[in-house]
């Protein structure tokens, strides 16, 4: 009703779109607009890209950034474009009843039909292909005007599978094969999974040691100064010993460091280890761990290949409801364990 009454000038609009910019940038769960052409919001948001000078202009005599006004009518006009693209698409859904795929062509005179340019199109094209509503198949030779729009990827994935494999002999192959290499894999993993542990207790024992290693000479020294056999040598005497065996453990440490390239932290220093004695286990046990890597690396393949069509399932629908006859539309976020 305010904006019916008065008139809005470039400052305003300044001020009043680079809130509301912020304010839609701000809210997470979706945009609850009413769909109505003849709002004086949405003429306001409209008229955003043509006054894009004039409001920066404004923006300045304002003592408002020039950026930030930037910033705040192209978020409404990305608004706009997100808008449009979600009504594109309910086109598309009751176009691809009757047909599965347009031309570039048509497609450019629906999104001109709702207002977007050229770019604008392409873009829309994009977050289409992105939501795994459509797939654009580009021309051979460049030509843009060429390209095709396959409106159910999920019917073009299927048909392209019965036309490459009708009798299905190589999808039974290739399960046959994996069959064959998950066997092999089990096998090698098990003896390969001992190996670790192996390693694991070697590297282990090897910390374990070392502390006790380091406790007995502690404890000899201490018995050393304190003690009241004829063996105490008093303080002053090993004082000097023990900076010097400190000394010596600081430059055993470095040359480790230089040697081996690890940094002296006991973590990577157990890996360390542990990966220098497995790969020795792996020697000696006659372990062939290139061709451990295939068989992981082929099994993974072959499983991607073997992925039912439901794993290229149309994105979940945004969902709608009605609001003063126009629509709520809500960013549609999909389930953890069903987006792949």
């Amino acid at each position: 009703r305010l904006l019916e009454r008065v008139v809005i000038t470039p400052c305003m609009l300044s001020n009043l779109s680079w809130r509301l910019a912020r304010h839609l940038r701000s809210t997470r769960r979706g945009i609850s607009l009413p769909y109505c052409p003849s709002s004086p919001l949405f003429s306001m948001v409209e008229s955003c890209s043509r006054w894009k000078s004039t409001v920066t202009g404004a923006a300045s005599e304002a003592h408002v950034g020039n950026r930030d006004a930037h910033q705040a009518v192209m978020g409404l006009k990305d608004l706009l474009v997100k808008r449009r693209v979600y009504f594109i698409r309910k086109e598309l859904e009751k176009r691809a009843e009757t047909n599965l795929r347009i031309t570039w062509d048509e497609f450019l005179q629906l999104c001109c039909s709702f207002g977007l340019t050229h770019r604008e199109a392409e873009r829309a094209v994009d977050m289409l292909e992105g939501g795994l509503f459509l797939v654009q198949s580009k021309s051979l030779n460049g030509d843009e005007n060429g390209n095709v729009l396959f409106l159910k990827p999920k019917v073009l994935i299927d048909e392209l599978l019965r036309k490459m494999d009708p009798d299905c002999k190589l999808l039974f192959a290739e399960k046959a094969k994996l069959n064959e290499l998950e066997e092999e894999y089990a096998e090698m993993d098990e003896v390969y999974q001992g190996l670790v542990k192996r390693a694991e207790r070697w590297a282990t024992l090897h910390v374990w040691g070392l502390v006790g290693t380091l406790a007995a000479k502690y404890s000899f020294f201490a018995y050393l100064v304190y003690s009241d056999s004829p063996l105490s040598l008093g303080w002053d005497i090993m004082e000097p010993v023990t900076y010097l065996y400190g000394v010596f453990l600081g430059n055993l440490a470095l040359i480790y460091i230089i040697i081996f390239g690890v940094d002296f932290h006991v973590p990577t220093w157990v890996h360390n280890v542990t990966k220098r004695q497995l790969k020795k286990l792996c020697e000696r046990e006659g372990f062939d761990m290139d061709r451990f890597e295939q068989l992981k690396i082929e099994i993974a393949d072959l499983k991607t290949q073997l992925a039912p069509p439901e794993a290229f399932v149309l994105a979940p629908p945004i969902d709608t409801q009605d609001i003063d006859g126009g629509c709520k539309i809500i960013e549609a976020t999909a389930e953890p364990d069903t987006a792949r």
